[in-house]
């Protein structure tokens, strides 16, 4: 699985534990709904910009999805539920 396949998953997951629809998330992030559901589903590029604009939007900081460089009790629960596929590319591993 690509990595951004992996972090769009990861996007939907934040967005959907905080009850936004994709047009919510969109509007707050200046982004359109279609970008977000084709970032979502692996098929947009996306810049850092974008990365930390939904971070913000979703209340959960870019750092936050790196769980080894925090605390267990700073990391975002979300994470548990992606694919080890993301640990593995990024040198990282969930807790």
């Amino acid at each position: 699985m690509e990595a951004k396949a992996i972090i769009g998953r990861f996007v939907r997951k934040l967005r959907e534990e905080k009850r936004l629809t994709q047009d919510q998330l969109a509007a707050k992030t200046g982004i359109t709904y279609q970008y977000l559901s084709g970032m979502e589903n692996g098929r947009e590029k996306f810049s850092i910009d974008i990365l930390e604009s939904l971070a913000r939007a979703l209340a959960c900081p870019c750092h936050g999805w790196l769980p080894e460089r925090l605390p267990p009790s700073r990391r975002s629960p979300t994470w548990r539920s992606i694919p080890n596929t993301f640990a593995q590319k990024f040198r990282c591993h969930p807790a």
